[in-house]
């Protein structure tokens, strides 16, 4: 995927312009066919749409079979925008808004909750939606976004026996258990490592409990290589492990969520260079976008270590001393020091005018991303498939329960 740029982007660029967000959407039904054919059957799928929640990016997913995993009323609205079934959909997350909890006890799709209080929260405020205990882990992870047992997320075995103890009803509510150590663990017995960790605190959380959980979550957090140091992982290892571990488990079904994984290698940040300048002893290209679209939330470090972009259009001003060649720094258009996209990388062009698309760019993008800051326009999104481009669809509406509106529209009253 990032060898060159898909058909139809060079297209969509002259039609709508920069800064822009392009998603190669064969690539991603190709992505989530794989794993589908790789993973063992009885392995539950979901995307979290944390990491991209457009909705014609969520569709084809949702066409594709697979679950959606969401963590606010937004993801939960766009999940069914984009054609989740409600038996399809977990939410997971420390704060269930009272829309999802609406949603869950009309719809029956199980909540993950973080904490005694969040439990007993869900389990008042729906009728029989599937509770499960999201646990802390109790190792260490490597997962550059870690959550291991200094995670501010999750119960500790004590706290949940404890719990149950004082709140037997609470105990019949509880389904399954959820384990998440962390993401963007690009090492293959890492991941092995992390799965079979998760799996044996599950079932001592099963055995404390004392009850027979229909689902395990294990996480997922595979990494996708930003730096060329960046290993591939190994699906067909990880395939085995979760085929050994399904056995293990039967009855019980096991699931895995996946974000980055699956949409980062679909799209594309393409800026255009707008002026020149030097900086650390090399020639700066400035370009019309910048971090208030692909700001680096995860801490992978975009700008030193990420991949370099790819010229998809040369400029045409021929500015006399302009490197050729490189290396560059490319700067975006924010009054900020930090608007720093890359650093010494090298181009076969560098001329006012010229397109660069960055690839692994379709995680954790402009969602994740401060776009409101000095209320620049946001960048176009736009679909790419088999050499045909559309405008991404909008975003719907965040849902907002009766007892939200009676408190957001509340006359004002002076004491």
């Amino acid at each position: 995927m990032t060898g060159t740029v898909p058909d139809g982007m060079r297209e969509a660029i002259t039609e709508h312009g920069t800064p822009a967000y392009l998603y190669d959407l064969a690539e991603l039904r190709r992505r989530v066919r794989v794993l589908r054919t790789r993973f063992p059957g009885r392995i539950g799928l979901y995307y979290s749409l944390k990491a991209n929640p457009a909705v014609d990016v969520c569709a084809v997913l949702a066409s594709e079979g697979i679950g959606a995993e969401v963590s606010s009323a937004g993801e939960w609205a766009a999940a069914r925008a984009a054609g989740f079934r409600d038996e399809a959909i977990l939410a997971t997350g420390p704060y269930h808004e009272p829309a999802v909890l609406d949603a869950a006890r009309e719809s029956e799709f199980p909540l993950s909750c973080d904490s005694p209080g969040e439990l007993r929260r869900a389990a008042d405020a729906t009728r029989s939606a599937p509770l499960l205990a999201r646990l802390r882990p109790t190792f260490s992870s490597s997962a550059v976004v870690c959550t291991d047992e200094t995670s501010r997320f999750g119960m500790d075995l004590q706290e949940l026996t404890h719990t149950i103890e004082n709140d037997p009803e609470l105990a019949s509510r509880i389904q399954g258990f959820h384990v998440f150590a962390g993401s963007q663990v690009c090492d293959t017995d890492e991941v092995l490592r992390q799965l079979r960790e998760s799996f044996t605190l599950c079932a001592q959380a099963t055995e404390h409990i004392g009850i027979t959980p229909a689902v395990l979550d294990l996480g997922g957090g595979f990494g996708v290589p930003y730096g060329p140091e960046d290993p591939q992982l190994d699906l067909d290892a990880i395939a085995d492990e979760l085929a050994t571990l399904a056995e293990r488990a039967a009855p019980t079904r096991i699931v895995i969520e996946l974000g980055r994984y699956i949409v980062a290698p679909i799209g594309w940040y393409a800026v255009t260079v707008v002026g020149h300048q030097h900086r650390a002893g090399r020639t700066a290209l400035i370009v019309d976008g910048g971090v208030h679209h692909r700001a680096d939330i995860c801490g992978v470090d975009l700008a030193r270590r990420g991949p370099s972009p790819h010229v998809v259009e040369n400029g045409t001003d021929n500015t006399p001393g302009l490197p050729t060649a490189g290396p560059v720094d490319i700067l975006g258009c924010l009054c900020l020091p930090e608007d720093v996209l890359a650093e010494n990388v090298r181009l076969s062009g560098t001329a006012r005018g010229t397109v660069v698309a960055f690839p692994q760019a379709g995680a954790y993008g402009l969602s994740a991303a401060p776009q409101r800051f000095l209320s620049h326009a946001p960048p176009v999104q736009t679909a790419l498939e088999h050499g045909n481009h559309s405008l991404l669809r909008s975003q719907p509406d965040v849902p907002i329960s009766p007892r939200q509106s009676s408190t957001l529209h509340a006359p004002l009253t002076s004491s």
